[in-house]
């Protein structure tokens, strides 16, 4: 009796992890139904921001992920944030020489820790 509830058990995880995986493919690790609304940066001329930064987030798996990423950082003046899921790569363009723990703080809070590329 104890086997089969063992693999009743086993049975119902697998069914759960295939479950959440398919909803994951389609909607995101997220798990919603839509992407996060982009944030705006009204200035994308990247000649206008002499200073570049790279971090590297392992913790984007999703494009949703990676707007939530640019969406963080370009809530910054002066910032203009893209984020990669394929590298899992950030660059941060900015116009003032960055803030780069205060970058890093903001990625933390959002659940995106960075490291710094060198």
């Amino acid at each position: 009796m104890a086997t089969i509830i063992i693999f009743a058990l086993i049975v119902l995880g697998v069914i759960f992890g295939l479950s959440r995986m398919r909803k994951e493919k389609t909607s995101g690790c997220c798990a919603s139904s839509s992407l996060e609304k982009e944030v705006k940066v009204s200035d994308r001329n990247l000649d206008h921001y002499p200073y570049k930064t790279l971090f590297v987030c392992e913790d984007m798996i999703c494009e949703n992920c990676t707007r939530h990423v640019a969406n963080t950082l370009n809530k910054f003046d002066d910032t203009y944030a893209t984020a990669n899921l394929q590298s899992k790569q950030v660059t941060v363009y900015t116009k003032q020489k960055p803030d780069v723990p205060a970058l890093q703080r903001a990625l933390s809070q959002a659940g995106y820790p960075a490291r710094l590329m060198h």
